[in-house]
């Protein structure tokens, strides 16, 4: 069968021969953006139901979301590596909302942030670079810029209460 990249995205009926019979499926794919998307790290799973049911028709194997953690103890004033962890989440977690022009670069401003969009920003903050911000902090540090140097800041405050680290500690 052709597969036609035109059509991405746009579920197919594919008739199969299973078993000596005819029989019709159904591919597509599965985009999640803006609230649909699983914004905690975890283990997922996408089930398809019948007709607003329970009865599951489909289910994918079990797909994990983990985020890579940052390291900052090796270069913590770098400024630029930090912007460039944090600018592709910020782009991702501000998709598709009324902000008057997109974040291209660290420099790009983000206004009227929804309170939703705030948790999941500082959600990511804390994953990525271990550092716990309150979700107003956002309207001080407006732009990917600001935001690294205020990790900056707050790994080096905190740095003298961190405990070190243990060899064989997997954490």
């Amino acid at each position: 069968m052709d597969h036609d990249p035109s059509r991405k995205g746009i579920p197919e009926l594919v008739t199969k021969q299973l078993n000596g019979h005819a029989r019709q499926v159904y591919r597509g794919e599965v985009v999640f953006r803006d609230q649909t998307l699983p914004w905690e790290a975890g283990t997922y799973e996408i089930r398809y139901h019948c007709d607003d049911t329970h009865t599951v028709l489909t289910l994918t194997q079990p797909f994990e979301i983990n985020v890579q953690p940052v390291g900052l103890e090796n270069t913590p004033e770098d400024p630029a590596r930090i912007e460039a962890a944090l600018l592709p989440y910020l782009q991702r977690c501000l998709a598709n909302t009324d902000l008057p022009f997109p974040i291209l670069t660290a420099e790009d401003p983000f206004v009227n942030v929804t309170e939703e969009q705030a948790r999941r920003i500082v959600y990511g903050i804390r994953l990525l670079f271990g550092i716990d911000f309150a979700p107003a902090i956002l309207q001080l540090d407006y732009n990917a810029q600001r935001l690294a140097r205020r990790i900056i800041a707050a790994h080096q405050a905190l740095a003298p209460f961190a405990s070190p680290k243990v060899a064989n500690d997997e954490s």
